[in-house]
């Protein structure tokens, strides 16, 4: 009687580790997606262009940062020729 017993006990404490490894493996997997789906469209933490801090932000907020802070500021492209 005392090894069915001890087999039982030993049968649920096995079973409660895994319920709670599946409980931890599961709130990882939802974790990875959501971090995945948030910067799958916002930039991520210490991007910046043009020194202004974009972290976080999604592409249309970003580029109006970047259009306010360059509003008054020249920019000038030129082109370099190719040495032979």
């Amino acid at each position: 009687m005392a090894t069915r017993k001890s087999a039982r006990h030993a049968a649920r404490k096995s079973t409660k580790k895994y319920y709670f490894l599946g409980a931890v493996l599961g709130i990882l997997a939802i974790l990875y997606v959501g971090f995945g789906v948030f910067y799958g469209s916002h930039f991520m933490s210490g991007t910046k262009a043009y020194g202004v801090e974009l972290s976080g932000l999604t592409q249309k907020s970003a580029e109006q940062k970047v259009k306010d802070k360059l509003a008054n500021k020249k920019i000038c492209f030129a082109r370099q020729k190719k040495s032979r």
